[in-house]
């Protein structure tokens, strides 16, 4: 008796929060499932035996890495995003590295010296591959405007990119310029951070799209 009372009690919570509690096969639990799957906070992450998964949106970073970037020395990397779903560009940030006596060390965003610890004279351009389009405008950059993974720079209005489409960064050391009194050789990545959409679901985010 004790127990068909605390089972009683637990399908009245249960049923009272919504949880569709089957207490019996002939409940309908399943048939609750697959109402919240189709119009309830699980609706766009529905299994493919159950529904549509085109709605899904999941966080996702794709990371460029560039080594060895000698005085004077330009490096192209890239990432293409995959065919399955596009990209939604949020944020950007980079991690560079000194090259001392053979060592890579870290250079902290929170001690840059405009004289001796910043990476003054490497910069960068984004540039997508299949229209030459720059985001970042025709001038380069210093890597130090990208952020660091604590305080990532942030776009003031979304990218998309579409599926197969590729992005490059262009890295350019000119610490051998007259204007700059060092010859460093540098390593860095770049972290860019959004989320995948299925594409089926662009039209709803047109407006966080920049042309």
């Amino acid at each position: 008796m004790r127990e068909q009372n605390r089972n009683r009690q637990m399908a009245n919570r249960l049923q009272r929060r919504g949880m569709g509690y089957a207490s019996s096969p002939s409940n309908g639990g399943a048939v609750s499932l697959t109402e919240k799957f189709q119009t309830g906070i699980l609706s766009g992450f529905q299994p493919g035996n159950i529904g549509d998964i085109n709605r899904a949106i999941w966080p996702f970073a794709f990371q460029f890495s560039a080594s060895n970037i000698l005085p004077g020395q330009s490096v192209v990397s890239s990432f293409s995003v995959t065919q399955e779903a596009g990209f939604l560009i949020r944020q950007i940030s980079h991690s560079t590295f000194r090259l001392v006596g053979g060592v890579y060390t870290y250079i902290d965003p929170f001690y840059f010296d405009e004289s001796s610890n910043s990476p003054n004279g490497l910069v960068f351009t984004l540039e997508d591959a299949q229209s030459s389009r720059n985001f970042n405008g025709r001038t380069p950059k210093d890597i130090s405007v990208l952020g660091n993974a604590n305080f990532p720079s942030i776009y003031p209005s979304t990218l998309y990119m579409l599926p197969n489409q590729t992005m490059l960064l262009n890295l350019s050391n000119t610490t051998n310029q007259p204007n700059i009194n060092t010859n460093e050789t540098f390593r860095t990545f770049v972290t860019v951070w959004g989320y995948r959409i299925r594409t089926e679901e662009a039209a709803k985010i047109l407006s966080t799209v920049t042309g």
